[in-house]
């Protein structure tokens, strides 16, 4: 892509990354709350649903020390998913972990994680500066 993404206001705010409206229309249960956890790894922003609810879990990270693509696409081998989406025109690499969705036909952890990913792109190139 030839104008790379802006990214250091949504590191410092992960949770302005994914609005409420688009995590749940990538899965998340209406009303889940966030909170952006710090365990070290970098900024990031969890969307979690309450034990009882089906949805998915959504996080949005912006992890410190993360190899650059050429690395990640080495270790796709290793991996027991890999995929080389792109999102918007921009290069990019998935990982997705799901504790629980609800019935059959509800979106799945990929469906989720390419809405989630695309809606952040969408907000870096409409308004980074937020």
């Amino acid at each position: 892509m030839d104008e790379p993404l802006a990214i250091e206001a949504k590191r410092a705010y992960p949770c302005a990354s994914l609005t409420d409206a688009q995590a749940v229309a990538a899965g998340a249960p209406p009303g889940t709350e966030h909170r952006a956890p710090h365990d070290g790894t970098g900024a990031a922003c969890l969307r979690e649903p309450e034990a009882s609810a089906e949805g998915a879990k959504i996080t949005v990270s912006w992890a410190t020390g993360t190899p650059d693509l050429d690395v990640l696409y080495g270790l796709r081998d290793e991996q027991a998913y890999s995929e080389e989406p792109a999102l918007r025109g921009y290069p990019a690499v998935f990982s997705a972990a799901v504790d629980a969705f609800g019935e059959d036909g509800s979106p799945g952890p990929c469906d989720a994680a390419r809405k989630a990913a695309e809606s952040v792109v969408d907000n870096l190139r409409q308004n980074p500066a937020a």
